[in-house]
């Protein structure tokens, strides 16, 4: 709203400015017309004076100097000089309508306007008057009689009136901002709700209708599209879910049937092998569906989280244990290293998510390093911000270049975005369900997860990161000092 007050207060202020600056440009140009070009160009005094004084008598004769001439010659349709009793003792270029003589009413009459339509001046000459005339229509004579006290306050006067001309121009400009604004604050009300995802209905009135109109069509599209993308992910949810539920049983079958295969001694050897690997592949479809059901109540925030407190450091020994007793005599090596302050670290979460996260991220570098290679979790503590972070490392392929940019990606729509530019097919799309589900556990429980090579590795694969990685999860201590009951 701050911002909405600054732009009225800048129309309001740009508004009085320009009419302000408009105004003075007006009376500077009415100073500049009549007291520049009426009192300079043409002004009647200064020419009277240099006529006056260039006409003198020799003798019986008038004579005008060539000054005064081409004064007179320029600037007068004609002219003459009246001796004290009215006549004409000199004239120049007289028209035939313009007596020669004139009486004391008559001299004065004309002295203050006009004579027969010729605008006329006069000069108080040493042989009488001296009469100049203008061409006609050439001048506006206007005579103003005011009374002296009146004309000692005009400037008080103007001062009042420029006063009140500018309460009038800013009065009109804060009344026009005012609209302005008024017609403008549903609108930034409704930009905000967009924001929200919020459907708007704006009045289409005023001056600002067709914008409103564009964005109550704005919103509604964006709520036709909100519909139907719920609708697509409650459909994709339900399939996932239907999906899974009808596998599970036959699934179970599969597996059942294949474990009596394998236990049977009279069978061959061949024929044992397989259903033992029956058995297992069953297993990896059953773990797959598992994690699709997972990751979709993940994304749409329908996997509740049963919160409890405990250490993590206990789960996280008892993790790597379990995966070093499912393969004693395994070509893997796990080591966790915790700090004593993370052995002795609470954390607030749910204890089968975790485990999961602990499970996907040992599990991925076993999987994916079938020859053998050296896990190190390291997990330590940290008092300033209550964190507990653990790193998982290994000195195995390492993470594939196009699967670190998939997770270093912020949103889905960013992580789908380089497959989508290499045109790249589904078969040939990397499969990062078990780092995505611990990317979205974390992210449900407040914490980060971190992708990135082993430092210093070297290699000359353009598809991996280098010899080994580092994924390092960060999760929120909690406030308790003692376990529950």
């Amino acid at each position: 709203m701050k911002s909405m007050l600054s732009i009225i207060r800048r129309y309001v202020f740009a508004a009085f400015f320009v009419i302000i600056l408009i105004l003075f440009l007006d009376i500077s140009a009415y100073i500049a017309m009549f007291f520049g070009v009426g009192g300079s160009a043409y002004g009647n005094r200064d020419n009277l004076i240099a006529i006056s004084e260039g006409l003198t008598e020799t003798g019986s004769q008038f004579s005008l100097s060539p000054e005064g001439e081409a004064l007179l010659v320029s600037q007068y349709a004609w002219g003459m000089l009246l001796d004290p009793d009215g006549n004409a003792v000199w004239t120049w270029n007289l028209p035939e309508e313009i007596p020669t003589a004139f009486t004391v009413p008559e001299t004065a009459s004309f002295t203050r306007w006009y004579l027969h339509d010729y605008p006329v001046y006069v000069w108080q000459h040493d042989q009488g008057l001296l009469v100049l005339a203008r061409p006609k229509g050439s001048f506006w004579k206007l005579n103003l009689n005011r009374p002296q006290q009146l004309t000692r306050r005009l400037p008080a006067y103007c001062l009042l009136i420029l006063t009140v001309d500018l309460l009038l121009i800013f009065s009109v400009a804060a009344l026009a901002g005012g609209r302005l604004y008024k017609a403008i604050r549903p609108i930034l009300d409704g930009i905000r709700n967009l924001e929200k995802k919020e459907e708007i209905h704006l009045q289409e009135s005023g001056m600002l209708s067709e914008l409103s109109a564009s964005l109550n069509k704005t919103s509604a599209l964006l709520a036709e599209q909100e519909e139907k993308l719920t609708q697509r992910d409650h459909a994709r949810a339900a399939w996932i879910s239907g999906v899974s539920h009808d596998i599970r049983t036959p699934l179970s079958l599969i597996m059942g049937y294949a474990n009596e295969l394998e236990d049977q001694e009279d069978l061959p050897q061949t024929s044992r092998t397989s259903a033992r690997i029956i058995k297992e592949q069953s297993l990896c479809i059953r773990q797959l569906i598992e994690d699709l059901n997972l990751t979709s109540k993940l994304e749409y925030q329908s996997c509740p989280l049963r919160i409890t407190t405990f250490y993590p450091a206990a789960l996280l020994r008892q993790t790597a244990a379990d995966f070093m007793n499912q393969n004693p005599d395994g070509p893997w090596e796990i080591r966790v290293t915790c700090s004593p302050a993370f052995s002795s670290a609470q954390i607030d979460a749910d204890v089968q998510l975790i485990a999961r996260v602990f499970k996907n991220l040992i599990g991925n570098s076993i999987r994916h390093n079938p020859e053998g290679c050296s896990v190190h979790i390291i997990a330590s503590m940290t008092e300033s911000d209550r964190s507990c972070s653990i790193l998982f490392t290994d000195d195995g392929t390492g993470i594939p270049r196009r699967v670190l940019r998939i997770l270093t990606q912020e949103t889905e729509t960013q992580r789908e975005t380089p497959l989508k530019s290499q045109n790249a097919s589904p078969e040939n799309q990397p499969h990062i369900m078990g780092l995505k589900i611990v990317k979205q556990i974390v992210n449900a429980h407040g914490g980060k997860v971190d992708f990135f090579p082993e430092p210093g590795a070297q290699t000359s694969s353009p598809d991996t990161c280098g010899t080994g990685c580092r994924i390092a999860v960060t999760l929120p201590a909690s406030r308790r000092t003692d376990m529950p009951n």
